[in-house]
């Protein structure tokens, strides 16, 4: 595997479903700040492009969403895990409700 995990913070637009009278909609709304987690498949000039899943038998991807550079806030680089657990091994939130 050669692409890198990230964390990418990013600036996306607001939609309000239907139709509103005008002074019923607050024009001083502020954008979404998203975080996306997944796989860095790709940089060009105008966007990244982030995988959710990646497979590797053949390499593939999949849910792919392009990030417009001018939209990101910060990337953080997520190092690879020290070590994968079993199911058997692994002591995760929903053993909490147990």
């Amino acid at each position: 595997m050669t692409h890198k995990r990230i964390v990418v913070r990013w600036i996306d637009s607001q939609q309000i479903e239907g139709w509103y009278p005008l002074e019923e909609i607050n024009l001083q709304r502020e954008p979404t700040v998203i975080e996306t987690l997944g796989h860095l498949i790709a940089v060009n000039e105008h966007s990244l492009v982030v995988a959710a899943s990646y497979g590797d038998r053949p390499p593939q991807v999949c849910a792919t969403m392009a990030i417009p550079k001018r939209s990101v806030i910060g990337i953080h680089e997520v190092p690879p895990p020290a070590k994968f657990f079993t199911m058997e091994e692994w002591d995760g939130p929903h053993r909490a409700t147990e």
